[in-house]
């Protein structure tokens, strides 16, 4: 069962998304806390966040968070915001995060065919 968090239509092709929340363990929360802070700090720049299940990867990763904009500013936002809520959590918590834009759709359906994979 995947963490899925989102804002806004991916693109057109991919359709709506539903929002989902699961906090019912530290990775879920820490995953909130995540996207939380990603809006606030973000704002329109930040489209949506895809979680998986703790433990599960996709390139390595464990969370897709998909921006209008991948400049060096945002990456470097996005990776300040990742260390801080794993210090929150005491580092019992790592978030490791792939960064794509709207338009990198063959890696948004990996990631969302990860996610329902355990649904």
């Amino acid at each position: 069962m995947g963490v899925f968090l989102g804002l806004a239509l991916l693109s057109s092709s991919l359709g709506a998304q539903r929002l989902r929340i699961y906090i019912n363990d530290m990775w879920g929360a820490a995953i909130s806390k995540f996207y939380l802070r990603l809006s606030e700090k973000l704002g329109s720049v930040f489209t949506a966040l895809l979680a998986l299940d703790e433990g599960s990867e996709v390139y390595e990763s464990n969370v897709l968070v998909i921006v209008r904009s991948k400049d060096l500013e945002t990456v470097r936002e996005i990776l300040r915001i990742k260390r801080e809520v794993e210090r929150e959590y005491g580092d019992r918590v790592v978030i490791s995060p792939y960064i794509a834009r709207e338009d990198e759709e063959d890696v948004i359906k990996t990631f969302q065919r990860a996610s329902q994979a355990g649904d």
